[in-house]
């Protein structure tokens, strides 16, 4: 390469070039060396004259270039071997030599095995080193007195929370990477200093080789130019100094060390006056600084091990059955969470907890995921809508549903959860709310009666071509909508043991958790009228009888509702009578030996949970119904079948995930964590456990992509959800307009990402977004 630091043209031409000229390209060695004499003007990429700056020429196009436009200074210019610009692609500019690793100096290495281009910037950087060591230690001092005067201490995690559970063993890992690291490098201290002083040793004894064969010549110190009478004397120590010696303890060094050493006689070199003490004092400071780093490492690791110990030994009593149901709600409620705090404070909604709480249990992150899935089932609501409606997007809608036929039904969707779970969420009130508005609807969908002859079920209301050709607010539902049941002329046997079973279920909410007497017998009613329903024969699905549900929730048999229905109900009423039933129905319809996903369509997995479930706690024989729950989950747990693992984790089963991925992970979680206490083995329960929580932790944004797959919750949710309401928007052919989402759908789980763990969070995608 060629550099140039030019003068201003003599003809005063400023003008910008797009390009040297064909003379600037052929410049001669002496219109490099004598610039000012050449009158010619050198133009760089930048299309600016060379004025006085200074340039350089590419080895490959001939082009020249200022110095800053290719940060390149003329001082590193002396390390440039060749030197290629931007536009010549393909090359990369070579170097001579390392650039002095003092970072004011921007001299090259003095040698080619050095890192210094003189001693004395060695030397200072050394200081630098030994400074920072110093300062970094009084800090340390400083913040530790600091933590011992606190009197409050570091707030204590939960020693039952998995997640400081998996985080614990990564810093342990982490621990023990940094243990290994320090020791690595006080050996290589250590052999740097024997090295350094068997060189020195070495140098010595040739020294006094060659002196007592009379052949010894004055020689100077061969990087350091010092007075002719400092050459060594006869059998006297020599200086053995090293630039590398000294300040360098690099493992790429230890191989250079002994090259280069000053044979001077030590008394008589001035250049390296005391090094040897200094060398010392750095590899004592830096040992020192290393072993306390070993020792707090040494530290945290009984800590942090005593931490795990402990959460091990909760799990364990909680196996064994030797904790009390209260410290079990804190383990399990404690589990769920996957992520240590989201990222989006919470908002102003009655009902969402908004500070985080001080107390390690209950969880508040775990609360507002709760607070928020029944929002989300508010904001599904409609029909007159009460005084306390928290989702101020939503308004009275579909007032009319029911009176062509002479009822008044509302549509809304129930949920039944483990009710301490959401008394200590504080969250009661509206989980009563948001399940008695679901059984009110199905009280007024259907008939009070026994009697064969006079039973019917609405299960239906609206029209579906229309529904679906409406995209829009909810105050402008398109009329009419048509009510539509099955009746005694023309049953459902499926969706009628549903329903009997939410009621029962819903029964026992009200008793034990609402402790409404009154309300929960009249949904037993409800329920027991519903399943002599079921029971007429001839046995059928409903969409036989209701041909237009068929496109919206065709069901696929009606022999597993007939035993859920029976199984609910001899929960509610401790009815064996119900429990005959319900084997009844699971023998003739051979039952058993499925590997169906659980879903609102098929609930044999789910019966074989809860049948192992009430023998047992009814004190009966429960080793049949705990064989079959154990085939299914052993299954669910390993993916037998149509049903696998995602790369990220996430449990997929093809068929059932291509229309909602996320359902048959989290109805496959649900039923693990119900029947983990029940297992025949304490290695069960934790398997069923931690498959269960890694589905949780998935959805929750322990994923690929870091996403939680709950609106609301973090920057990362998805922000555009398949639901008209939150959007805002009014054309159905164009979804995306407007672009954003107008009202944030807090607590709604998406349909959730493809089996290859992506996600498009694209409104118009139903399955992914609905």
């Amino acid at each position: 390469f060629r550099s140039r630091t030019t003068s201003n043209n003599s003809s005063g031409n400023t003008s910008p070039s797009l390009g040297p000229t064909t003379n600037t390209k052929a410049v001669d060695k002496m219109a490099i060396d004598e610039p000012e004499q050449s009158g010619e003007q050198l133009y760089c990429i930048c299309r600016s004259s060379d004025g006085q700056s200074f340039m350089i020429e590419c080895d490959n196009c001939d082009e020249w270039f200022h110095g800053a436009c290719v940060k390149i200074s003329s001082e590193e210019s002396l390390m440039v071997d060749k030197f290629y610009c931007p536009n010549c692609t393909g090359f990369k500019t070579s170097w001579k030599a390392e650039k002095c690793k003092y970072q004011p100096c921007k001299k090259p290495a003095r040698f080619i095995k050095s890192k210094f281009c003189s001693i004395k910037c060695g030397m200072d950087y050394s200081r630098i080193l030994l400074e920072k060591e110093e300062r970094a230690a009084k800090m340390k001092a400083l913040l530790n007195k600091k933590n011992k005067d606190n009197k409050k201490g570091p707030v204590k995690r939960n020693v039952t929370n998995r997640t400081g559970q998996l985080e614990d063993g990564e810093k342990l890992k982490r621990i023990a990477n940094k243990e290994a690291k320090i020791k690595k490098e006080l050996e290589e201290i250590e052999t740097l200093n024997n090295v350094a002083g068997r060189s020195t040793e070495k140098v010595q004894s040739e020294s006094d080789q060659v002196d007592s064969d009379g052949s010894a010549q004055d020689v100077p110190c061969e990087f350091e130019k010092q007075s002719e009478s400092d050459g060594p004397i006869r059998n006297a120590p020599i200086c053995g100094y090293s630039p590398r010696l000294d300040w360098v303890i690099d493992k790429d060094d230890l191989k250079y060390v002994g090259e280069e050493i000053c044979t001077v006689q030590k008394a008589r070199c001035k250049k390296h006056r005391n090094w040897q003490s200094r060398k010392n004092m750095q590899i004592e400071l830096a040992k020192a600084n290393k072993n306390k780093h070993l020792s707090e490492l040494a530290e945290k690791k009984k800590l942090t091990k005593a931490r795990m110990r402990k959460r091990n030994d909760m799990e364990e009593a909680i196996i064994n059955e030797t904790i009390d149901h209260m410290a079990r709600l804190q383990f399990l409620t404690s589990l769920t969470r996957a992520q240590t705090n989201y990222a989006l404070p919470p908002p102003n909604i009655q009902g969402i907890p908004q500070e985080q709480s001080n107390n390690s249990y209950p969880n508040t992150e775990y609360a507002r995921l709760l607070a928020y899935s029944l929002y989300f089932y508010e904001a599904e609501r409609s029909g007159k809508l009460p005084a306390n409606n928290r989702v101020s997007w939503r308004y009275d809608s579909a007032l009319s549903d029911g009176q062509d036929v002479g009822l008044d039904l509302m549509i809304a969707w129930g949920a039944l959860e483990w009710g301490n779970g959401y008394r200590l969420a504080n969250q009661t009130q509206y989980l009563r709310d948001m399940i008695k508005w679901g059984t009110d609807w199905l009280i007024n969908a259907s008939s009070n009666t026994n009697n064969t002859g006079n039973q019917y079920l609405y299960v239906m209301i609206g029209s579906l071509d229309s529904d679906l050709n409406y995209w829009g607010p909810d105050t402008n539902i398109p009329t009419p909508r048509p009510s539509i049941n099955v009746s005694s002329s023309a049953h459902g046997t499926d969706v009628s043991g549903e329903t009997a079973a939410a009621m029962a279920a819903s029964s026992l909410v009200f008793l034990n958790q609402f402790n409404d007497s009154a309300y929960a017998n009249t949904l037993l009613t409800y329920a027991k009228n519903l399943y002599s329903f079921a029971e007429t024969t001839p046995f059928t699905v409903y969409q036989n009888s209701a041909p237009q549900v068929k496109v919206a929730y065709n069901s696929s048999n009606y022999a597993d509702e007939l035993v859920w229905g029976a199984l609910w109900l001899y929960r509610a009423t401790n009815d064996t009578s119900y429990l005959d039933k319900a084997v009844n129905y699971f023998n003739t319809n051979s039952l058993s030996g499925l590997q169906k996903v659980f879903n609102w369509d098929e609930k044999s997995g789910a019966c074989y949970v809860l049948f192992a479930q009430l023998f047992q706690q009814s004190g009966k024989d429960a080793s049949m119904w705990k064989s079959e729950a154990e085939r299914y989950l052993d299954n669910v747990v390993r993916q037998s079948g149509s049903c696998s693992l995602t790369n990220g984790g996430l449990l997929w089963c093809d068929g059932d995930s291509n229309a909602a991925p996320l359902n048959p992970s989290l109805g496959a979680a649900l039923l693990c964590l119900v029947y983990a206490p029940f297992a025949t083995s304490p290695d069960k329960t934790k398997r069923y456990m931690k498959f269960a929580l890694s589905q949780i932790d998935y959805i929750l944004g322990k994923n690929p992509i870091n996403t939680p797959y709950v609106v609301g919750v973090h920057p990362n949710s998805p922000q555009n959800p398949h639901h008209a309401g939150a959007h805002g928007g009014t054309d159905v052919s164009n979804l995306n307009n407007p672009p954003q989402t107008q009202h944030v759908l807090y607590g709604a789980i998406v349909g959730g990402p493809n089996k290859n763990d992506q996600f498009s969070d694209s409104r118009a995608d139903y399955v992914e977004t609905e």
